[in-house]
């Protein structure tokens, strides 16, 4: 059923870099089920692609550097995670 979905939003939205990742979703849910595991999976589905194409655009043409982010503004922009659940080890 999932693959249904997945064929009907290609009719509509042609090949896309989300289908890409509807793909990979529900290949990784197969996999959970196959090997018995309970999963939360998710994906980012949003924005309408114009920034991600110039992005692969960026990246493909060597243009993007490497940004490593200080450890100061990493644990400033998640000190507001510190109480949520923890995700599991894999």
């Amino acid at each position: 059923e999932a693959w249904a979905a997945w064929r009907a939003a290609r009719e509509v939205l042609g090949e896309t870099p989300k289908l890409t990742r509807i793909a990979a979703t529900i290949r990784e849910a197969e996999q959970a089920r196959e090997e018995g595991k309970e999963k939360v999976i998710l994906m980012n589905w949003s924005g309408h692609g114009l920034m991600d194409l110039s992005g692969y655009d960026a990246f493909l043409s060597g243009k993007l550097s490497d940004y490593e982010l200080p450890d100061s503004e990493l644990q400033k922009y998640t000190e507001c995670l510190k109480d949520q659940p923890k995700p599991a080890e894999f």
